[in-house]
């Protein structure tokens, strides 16, 4: 018998861990606590609103995560543990300067030694709405300054099928990071 169980994020294996644990009376975590978008049609923001009022112990990444959690009478329950994901792109960036990691590859016609930016799209409300997807594609590609799109499988298929082209304007379409 575990004596925590620990929850990351806010996809509906979150929730469900959460809610699995809770059913069996064993304690749980849940790292990433407090996140908020406010948008109620997004899946995840139940995920974590349900996930936070589970768990026994609310470790968030941002004041302004403590804050929503306060503001949700959680504050005895909350710890500000700092952000995984900052933490995870730091020891990453540290392990590739010192050769320890190799550096991700970037889409041709990006030259990492002159400002871009790095974007992603995967997220339900961003990809399945042709219009939406189209919107946001086109507003990258009208940056002043070249694009990074790291094209999430799920981004590939739904420009395919909505017959979105990516590569276009200021945006390079190249990969997924593995990690």
């Amino acid at each position: 018998k575990p004596d925590w169980v620990l929850v990351y994020g806010d996809t509906n294996s979150t929730i469900a861990g959460a809610l699995s644990a809770v059913k069996q009376h064993l304690p749980v975590a849940h790292l990433e606590a407090g996140l908020r978008s406010f948008n109620r049609r997004m899946p995840e923001e139940h995920n974590r609103v349900l996930t936070d009022h589970c768990a026994d112990l609310l470790l968030a990444p941002t004041e302004e995560a403590v804050r929503h959690l306060a503001s949700e009478g959680l504050s005895e329950r909350t710890e500000l543990a700092g952000d995984v994901m900052v933490d995870i792109c730091l020891r990453i960036r540290d392990a590739v300067r010192a050769g320890e990691h190799a550096a991700p590859a970037l889409p041709e016609g990006i030259d990492p030694a002159q400002p871009f930016l790095l974007a992603t799209l995967h997220r339900p409300d961003n990809t399945d709405d042709p219009a939406r997807l189209s919107a946001i594609i086109d507003a990258l590609a009208g940056l002043p300054v070249p694009v990074a799109l790291l094209a999430h499988p799920r981004l590939v298929a739904r420009a395919e099928a909505h017959g979105i082209e990516l590569a276009k304007g200021a945006v390079h379409v190249g990969r997924p990071l593995p990690y």
